[in-house]
């Protein structure tokens, strides 16, 4: 049979609180961690919260489970990240017409070529929510299926399972199911996660989630099968604020016969709702030992100006510091990280972010005696969405660049309803067409771009209006995502084609 993963944590715990303390007050708060990440309570209490960690591989950080809502030029059409001199990998998107994400695909960079690492693709129903998810990775120039994941929903949208099925000698085999109950308000009440074993699906664990009146998550609990029982193992118990927020939550462990103290985190927040300090603490000689302290501070427009972090060892003590500036759209273009030695903040990583049509660029500098010179940082891209930052990945490297396909053509819906560029094969081998409906009585410049931005083709079109087409020889360009531009007066028109071979 299986291990059951959190009964093994739970174990090493309980062993650490009696096993020299002072020595195991790291790995004892390291093990409080996990328990936290693995529970669904804290502020979300969605089942995507709940998902197995292969779900979620993707270095972008997207929700499969719930159709985006906002609009298509939102969404990244590619993701390319360097690391030093070198490109290391790059990550393709593709959307249906509602802004679904029907493919993603990640490739490598292996000498100057790009190869196949691994794909997940994806089904949806008529009211936009996943049906079904296909992993699969490239082994000897082919791809070969790994993972299959398949959901249902009832009429209010509600996910009601989630199966995980692994391909194994030409068959999906079952490997993990996951099955949901909702109030009548559509609160997650309870998750019951099963092991394929013996041809049959066991018992694994059991989460239960209780709320107030307000409809607010107030209890979540849970517990592993044993000995054809549910015994307790873990809870989390929330405290609002009259707003509705989380300013306490504690996490208590099951030692047999009570609840007993394990973790505590405190939360505080300004006027606009954002989270101001952030305190963890763990239980301790029947006392709450301090562990650590982020404070944060805010602008007017709820952009974050700087995050400090403090750990305790009888006073709290610097760590490291962040702060971040604005362009007058409220996107992020830099973020300094300082680290605190020897009583004084020196720098240590910068990240500069830039945005063009259709292009975020994030940049990694580090600190070197005197002056700051290109190298790797933590690189998180983001664009301002009403209140908040929306953030495409997370990367440390040296660059990251994030391409969107609506935002690459500066054009407006109109414009890019109407026909007036067309590249044809799509994808293309030896050639490619291009066809244009250009009717202004100007010069137009025609460019191809690749990836990185690299300008592969220029040519000038001295009368686009009765021109209409041009061929042009793609044998020397390296298999990829190009780029089309038909650049005229005050219009832009851009297309997407794939080389392939």
């Amino acid at each position: 049979m299986k291990t059951n993963g959190y009964l093994f944590l739970y174990i090493a715990f309980v062993w650490l609180l009696i096993v020299s303390p002072a020595f195991a007050q790291d790995l004892r708060w390291e093990n409080i961690k996990s328990n936290l990440e693995n529970t669904p309570t804290q502020i979300d209490h969605k089942p995507a919260d709940l998902l197995n960690p292969h779900v979620k591989s993707s270095f972008l950080n997207r929700n499969a489970f719930k159709s985006s809502s906002i609009i298509s030029e939102y969404l990244p059409d590619s993701i390319i990240y360097y690391s030093g001199m070198s490109v290391s990998f790059r990550e393709i998107f593709t959307y249906d017409i509602n802004g679904n994400l029907l493919n993603y695909k990640k490739q490598e960079k292996e000498h100057k070529s790009w190869i196949n690492s691994e794909m997940n693709s994806f089904t949806y129903d008529f009211s936009g929510n996943v049906l079904s998810e296909l992993k699969q990775t490239w082994v000897d120039f082919f791809w070969e299926k790994k993972y299959l994941l398949t959901y249902t929903y009832d009429q209010d949208g509600n996910m009601l399972s989630y199966l995980i099925q692994e391909w194994v000698l030409n068959q999906w085999i079952n490997h993990d199911y996951l099955t949901f109950s909702y109030d009548t308000d559509g609160d997650l009440l309870t998750c019951l996660y099963q092991i394929w074993d013996r041809n049959e699906f066991m018992n694994s664990i059991l989460y239960n989630n209780y709320y107030n009146e307000n409809d607010l998550l107030i209890e979540s609990k849970r517990q592993v099968w044993n000995n054809e029982t549910w015994v307790n193992s873990i809870r989390n118990l929330n405290t609002f604020d009259n707003k509705g927020q989380v300013i306490i939550s504690v996490t208590e462990s099951w030692n047999g016969a009570k609840w007993v103290n394990t973790a505590r985190l405190s939360y505080s927040y300004d006027n606009n709702g954002n989270n101001l300090t952030y305190r963890e603490e763990f239980w301790g000689n029947n006392e709450w030992i301090n562990f650590t302290l982020i404070t944060r501070t805010f602008d007017v427009s709820s952009n974050k100006l700087s995050e400090i972090m403090q750990e305790w060892a009888t006073t709290w003590n610097n760590v490291f510091k962040s702060t971040l500036t604005y362009d007058t759209e409220n996107n992020c273009v830099g973020n300094i990280i300082c680290l605190w030695n020897n009583n004084a903040w020196e720098y240590n990583t910068r990240a500069e972010y830039i945005y063009s049509d259709g292009l975020i660029r994030g940049l990694g500098y580090v600190w070197q005696e005197s002056g700051w010179v290109h190298g790797d940082a933590q690189l998180n891209p983001q664009i301002k969405e009403g209140n908040r930052n929306r953030e495409f990945c997370q990367w440390w490297g040296s660059m990251v660049d994030v391409y969107y396909p609506r935002l690459y053509t500066g054009m407006s819906d109109n414009k890019l309803n109407k026909n007036l560029l067309s590249v044809y094969p799509n994808p293309a081998d030896q050639f490619i067409i291009i066809e244009f409906n250009y009717v202004e009585n100007t010069a137009a410049l025609l460019k191809i771009f690749d990836m990185t931005g690299k300008v592969v083709f220029s040519q000038f079109i001295e009368n686009p209006a009765s021109e209409r087409q041009v061929r042009i020889n793609t044998n020397h360009l390296t298999p990829g995502i190009y780029f089309v531009e038909l650049r005229g007066g005050n219009d832009v028109m851009t297309r997407k084609v794939s080389i392939s071979r």
